[in-house]
């Protein structure tokens, strides 16, 4: 296995701190454990004029708690940023940032499991970064205070009447 993470000795890697997924990179985790500090987060970064929102992709794989200390702890979850007047269409070359969760995916003990937003500094959603894009099936949400958060979004242009893209099928919720 490849895992620039660690140096390829292992499928399992530890984050203190946060995953910047940045605008314009597309990144896929695939058959991996990564354990988060309580204070840890993935942000996927929404894009700019020139390029298109970050992509994360996660497949076969589990995010959780690094519970080696205690085990009564939440990691902060990810955050997906977008532009809530922005349209997602298309999803190849949209501005929005964008999370793939497939394939037997486990997203566990989070605060709140995805966002499509960006929390400030009192930790609360800022609507200024509604529209990102959540996609979810064939996986598992596992024992977070709150699974999947979708702002509201709705872009009406002269092009376009746009519906958001976000798309939950054929997951289990478990508590």
């Amino acid at each position: 296995t490849n895992n620039p993470l660690n140096g390829g000795t292992g499928n399992i890697v530890y984050v203190r701190n946060e995953i910047n997924i940045p605008a314009g990179y597309n990144i896929t985790i695939k058959d991996m454990i990564i354990l988060f500090h309580p204070d840890a987060e993935v942000n996927v970064k929404r894009g700019t004029n020139a390029l298109k929102g970050g992509n994360l992709t996660i497949r076969n794989s589990t995010l959780s708690i690094d519970n080696r200390c205690m085990d009564d702890l939440f990691w902060q979850g990810i955050d997906v940023e977008g532009y809530p007047n922005l349209s997602q269409i298309p999803l190849s070359n949209t501005q929005q940032g964008q999370l793939l969760v497939f394939q037997n995916s486990f997203i566990e003990r989070a605060r709140v499991g995805a966002e499509a937003i960006q929390k400030n500094a009192n930790n609360s959603s800022d609507p200024a970064y509604a529209g990102g894009v959540i996609r979810s099936s064939n996986s598992t949400w596992l024992n977070n205070w709150l699974d999947i958060k979708l702002q509201n979004y709705h872009v009406v242009s002269f092009a376009s009447n746009t519906i958001n893209q976000s798309t939950i099928s054929n997951n289990r919720f478990v508590t």
